[in-house]
């Protein structure tokens, strides 16, 4: 524990000089820890799309409100994220092995974002779009919690 409060202040120390005399100073992260930080903010981001519906519906569904769904269709809004969660989970562990993991985890989040942003005027038309935006959520978050580590052959590049 010692060290790690020794090579903070060296990195400090390091920091403040070349800020006082300009200088650059390049500080290596390793690979490992910005693969374990982009892990967290992505099972962050997919939980937050998880349960933003839940939240979402007791404001939609009150009485004034335009979008009239019955019991049914509320249980089928809430469980379309985790069909299409179920139904790519053997797809995504195959794609993972093919392509890089980052980038799986990179395109699923993009895509995540614009299909939420999409979610917004598919809501307005009928019901049937915006299950199927919810379906396609669970399904791009199925190919973003899947994570295998670097072959040694790819830990050698980093």
């Amino acid at each position: 524990m010692k060290s790690f409060f020794v090579q903070a202040s060296v990195c400090l120390r390091i920091f403040l000089d070349a800020m006082e005399f300009n200088v650059s100073v390049s500080i290596r992260v390793p690979t490992r820890l910005k693969i374990a930080i982009l892990l967290f903010l992505s099972c962050f981001v997919m939980y937050g799309l998880r349960v933003n519906i839940s939240l979402i519906m007791i404001a939609m569904l009150r009485e004034d409100s335009s979008i009239n769904w019955t019991k049914k269709d509320q249980s089928f809004v809430l469980g379309g994220y985790f069909y299409g969660y179920l139904s790519t989970s053997l797809i995504a562990s195959i794609a993972v092995r093919k392509f890089s993991s980052k980038d799986l985890i990179g395109l699923s989040l993009f895509a995540s974002g614009v299909i939420t942003g999409l979610s917004v005027y598919t809501i307005q038309e009928s019901i049937v779009p915006f299950l199927l935006t919810r379906f396609i959520l669970g399904a791009l978050a199925g190919f973003c919690l899947l994570y295998t580590s670097p072959s040694p052959r790819d830990r050698q590049k980093s």
